[in-house]
């Protein structure tokens, strides 16, 4: 997927995700706040994935697809685990689209 219909696909799953903040989705899928022109892109901001990351349903799922994203080998040892979780915020919007059925080849 592009990095915007990755962008557009995370949009449409967490349409009201950051309402609270006053946040609204740009039709190319930033975060845009209206008044002070900060741009959230989810694709590169790990906090904004945290928050689409709070829709998930099937959390083992979406581990295992971290694990594939960053080529984790499960042969690997334990100690090794903590590189699932430096997982850029990039590679766990693709991990979070494979896990809701939204990654398109």
């Amino acid at each position: 997927m592009t990095p915007e219909a990755q962008r557009i696909a995370i949009a449409e799953v967490c349409p009201n995700l950051w309402q609270d903040k006053s946040f609204i989705w740009s039709n190319q899928g930033f975060l845009v706040h209206p008044f002070d022109e900060v741009t959230i892109d989810p694709l590169s901001d790990l906090n904004a994935m945290h928050e689409a990351e709070n829709h998930i349903q099937d959390w083992p799922k979406y581990v295992l697809n971290v694990m594939k994203v960053i080529k984790w080998k499960f042969h690997e040892t334990l100690a090794d685990i903590g590189v699932i979780m430096s997982a850029t915020a990039s590679q766990r919007a693709e991990a979070f689209l494979r896990t809701l059925g939204k990654w398109i080849d």
